[in-house]
């Protein structure tokens, strides 16, 4: 009988989450606690009404922030970062 694909993504994860994640992003609970730390101040000091669709791309680019201070510098994080950096950009001045 084949491995359902339930089994397989939970392997995969597994093997990431315990392994190069790891090393590349530091403990999860950490970055998870620095990342919602991050999120909870910015929404504490937000002066104007966020659309959910600008609000994820700032959290992405908060959850970005925290795997930079908490574990290893990559390009591709700063790439990603300033991706979504660019989309909660272009998403707030298109509702204007």
């Amino acid at each position: 009988m084949n491995e359902p694909m339930r089994a397989q993504i939970l392997r995969q994860g597994i093997a990431l989450t315990c392994g190069s994640r790891d090393e590349e992003y530091g403990p999860p609970a950490i970055n998870l606690a620095c990342a919602g730390e991050l999120k909870r101040v910015i929404r504490k000091y937000t002066g104007r009404e966020i659309g959910p669709a600008e609000q994820e791309a700032l959290d992405m680019v908060l959850t970005k922030v925290a795997r930079l201070v908490t574990g290893q510098p990559k390009p591709d994080t700063y790439v990603d970062g300033a991706t979504y950096f660019a989309i909660a950009g272009e998403v707030a001045l298109s509702s204007q």
